[in-house]
Order: structure tokens, then C-alpha cells, then sequence
């Protein structure tokens, strides 16, 4: 039963990587069903209509189907996040999170660098900084917290 109340406060884990991993899994909670509601908030990462790929194209980047797509992957790479949370002495819950934020930083860094469909701007920059970020961070408390 202690386990499943603490499951409705903050982790028990030293250090403030828990509680960051448990705001970052917020964030995307939030984000996706926004994502879900509207490809507007969606269409904030992905300034344009063109790709260097394909630049005669005039289909905007972002559509509701695309969106939703979008809030799916978030809100699974959120509840990883929340599951690692509470369990960073998990080796498998660690690496997943971990792995979360590499599936990001690659995605949001093609679609800027190699697609071109993401300009640099507020949009792009947000999701750059905390999965590369939280990526070293991760990295060097690995040890710390993985038993």
C-alpha cells in the first residue's frame, strides 16, 4: 500500500532528476491532448509548409491526423517518463527514459537538420534543449541511481 501512495506524491529518489522526469512527464501529458484538440499547438514545432525534401510542396507540415499521431508518441514517451520517475533504481524504467529522450532529440533534430520542416525558433528550440539536456543529465547519474 506505501508503494501505491506514492504513486500520488512526489518520488522518493534523491536528487531532483525524479522530479524533473515527473514534470517533464507533465508537460507531455499536457501536450498530447493538445495535440489530440488541434494541430495548431503541433503546428508551433513545425513552422512550414515545405521540405528542402519536397519544396514545391504547399500541404502544410502538420494535419489533425498528423497531430494526433504526434499526441500518441508524447503521451507514451510521458508515461515512460512518469514511470521512471518513481522506479530510476530499475535499470529497464531507466533505460527507456533514457531511450525517450534520444527517440526525441533525433526526431526533433531531422525534422529541423535534415527534413527541414521544423525552423529554428521557440517551438523547436524547447524540445532540443530538453532532450539533449536531459540526456547528459541521465548520463552522468546513471550510477546513482541505477542498482
Amino acid at each position: 500500500m506505501a508503494a501505491l501512495s506514492s504513486y500520488f506524491g512526489l518520488p522518493d529518489h534523491d536528487g531532483l532528476l525524479p522530479k524533473w522526469l515527473l514534470f517533464v512527464g507533465s508537460v507531455a501529458t499536457l501536450n498530447a491532448f493538445q495535440a489530440y484538440r488541434s494541430p495548431l499547438y503541433t503546428a508551433r514545432v513545425y513552422l512550414g509548409t515545405k521540405s528542402h525534401l519536397n519544396p514545391e510542396s504547399t500541404v502544410p507540415s502538420v494535419g489533425a491526423l498528423g497531430s494526433r499521431a504526434f499526441g500518441t508518441w508524447t503521451l507514451t514517451s510521458g508515461i515512460i517518463r512518469f514511470i521512471a520517475a518513481y522506479n530510476l533504481e530499475n535499470p529497464v524504467a531507466y533505460q527507456l527514459a533514457f531511450a525517450s529522450y534520444i527517440i526525441a532529440l533525433a526526431h526533433f533534430g531531422s525534422e529541423w537538420f535534415y527534413y527541414g520542416t521544423a525552423k529554428m525558433g521557440p517551438g523547436i528550440l524547447g524540445p532540443l534543449i530538453i532532450s539533449s539536456s536531459t540526456l547528459v543529465w541521465m548520463w552522468l547519474q546513471w550510477d546513482y541511481y541505477v542498482t
